[in-house]
């Protein structure tokens, strides 16, 4: 009898550690993070360009920031926000009038019954109820027709897209869909998705199931606030590693539940979209008129060619003062030289100004790049701090969850290694270890899982 429950109870851990969300990282082996990675960078683009078709309609005038990261044992997490306060300005309606002709011919205008406000309202929540199901549409599609394309998934793995809403829109989102929350959440199980593509599900099913899969995940209020002072924390962290200006747009924050709480931080992202800032008492058609045929892309690579034509002319500037400068030395020593016959002393050396950056260094005394390892280990000193003195205030979170940090950067990459992403995996339990003074910070920085990729 003992040895029959004893056995029941190892098919039953193993059954576990195999299906569950947060465990399941102990049967998924040999993970091609670049390989998946190259996915996800399609997948993003996919969603980006899906939600921008439908804004376009509104304000074409940027792309929503999206980030996607690859979690062992659970699947992929997209983080995207295509609703912003600047496109409710311009998406909203001025006061409706109403015009009509008397019995006399003579044209009237007469407002609306209701109040300007109480009409200006009653627009808003109309246009935002149509942004946010055009929002649900457009994410259900790409979990639909792309999602499934992402390789090396289990059939247990899931894909979740997590859609941040502007305040804004958090109250229309809580009346629509009878949640108390400012982020939508959507998943499809790989397995679903599968099943669909063999014909096993049809269309209605599977979005059904897509529309379910986001209750009981929502988490409480507090843990949003948490997350952004978090988010500033490691803004500031970061901007003393790397000595300039990070933007709190790079960085993006959620929680899910049964997984714990993602970051994507992205030092390439320019943070443009999301910074522009607009006087709302400003005529609405005159803001139209200025914007509306204005391009996100061709704004920033207008902006990005400014920026490399004046450094370009700053450098040309600095050399042809260093030239000026080397030649006014080589001028004194030859003078000297003449001055006081002394054969001995050698010609001045011969400057190649194509060896000179804007900086005055010669490249030939420029210091030794730094390794990726070196790269990495700056960034778990930032991360292993971080978290170390401040992962204890994410409340909700349980000692079974933990907490994933995905940062992306070209500076990661050296001249013989192209990487672009290093990922950070903290268990909440060795944050809580940690709290308790039961580890120390090497200890805790030797326990994080780090991925470069």
């Amino acid at each position: 009898m003992i040895k029959k429950v004893f056995f029941i109870g190892i098919f039953i851990f193993l059954l576990t550690a195999k299906y569950s969300p947060v465990t399941g990282a102990q049967y998924e082996k040999n993970v091609d993070y670049t390989k998946i990675q190259k996915d996800l960078r399609i997948m993003e683009n996919i969603l980006q360009t899906l939600l921008t078709d439908y804004i376009k309609d509104y304000l074409p005038i940027g792309r929503p920031e999206t980030s996607g990261i690859y979690i062992e044992g659970y699947g992929v997490v997209f983080i995207t926000s295509p609703t912003s306060d600047f496109l409710l300005h311009f998406a909203v309606l001025p006061p409706i009038t109403k015009i009509y002709r008397d019995v006399k011919n003579r044209s009237q205008v007469i407002i609306s019954q209701k109040s300007p406000d109480e009409e200006r309202e009653r627009e808003e929540d109309k246009q935002k109820e149509e942004i946010l199901t055009e929002t649900t549409d457009s994410i259900i599609e790409f979990l639909t027709d792309y999602a499934g394309a992402i390789k090396g998934l289990n059939p247990d793995n899931r894909i979740t897209v997590v859609c941040k809403l502007s305040k804004e829109y958090r109250k229309t989102f809580e009346k629509m869909y009878d949640v108390k929350d400012s982020q939508m959440l959507l998943t499809a199980e790989k397995r679903w998705l599968n099943d669909y593509k063999k014909g096993l599900v049809g269309f209605e099913d599977l979005k059904k199931r897509i529309k379910n899969s986001s209750k009981g995940q929502y988490p409480q209020k507090d843990t949003y606030k948490r997350i952004d002072i978090l988010k500033s924390i490691i803004e500031s962290e970061l901007e003393n590693t790397y000595k300039r200006g990070i933007s709190k747009s790079q960085i993006d924050g959620t929680y899910i539940r049964g997984l714990g709480t993602i970051f994507t931080i992205d030092l390439d992202r320019s943070g443009l979209f999301r910074t522009i800032n607009i006087k709302l008492e400003e005529k609405f058609d005159d803001l139209i008129k200025s914007y509306k045929n204005i391009k996100y892309d061709e704004l920033q690579q207008t902006l990005e060619k400014q920026a490399l034509e004046k450094s370009k002319k700053a450098i040309e500037k600095t050399k042809e003062k260093l030239k000026e400068s080397l030649k006014g030395i080589k001028e004194g020593i030859e003078k000297e030289i003449e001055i006081q016959s002394v054969p001995s002393i050698p010609p001045a050396p011969k400057i190649d100004f194509e060896d000179i950056e804007f900086s005055g260094k010669s490249k030939k005394d420029e210091k030794e790049e730094k390794s990726i390892e070196e790269k990495v280990k700056e960034l778990t000193d930032v991360i292993a701090e971080v978290f170390a003195d401040f992962g204890s205030t994410l409340k909700e979170m349980k000692d079974t969850e933990r907490i994933e940090i995905l940062i992306k950067s070209k500076e990661l990459a050296t001249k013989d290694r192209k990487v672009s992403c290093v990922q950070f995996s903290i268990n909440k339990r060795d944050i809580n270890d940690y709290d308790r003074n039961i580890i120390n910070l090497d200890t805790f920085k030797n326990r994080i899982n780090i991925n470069i990729y």
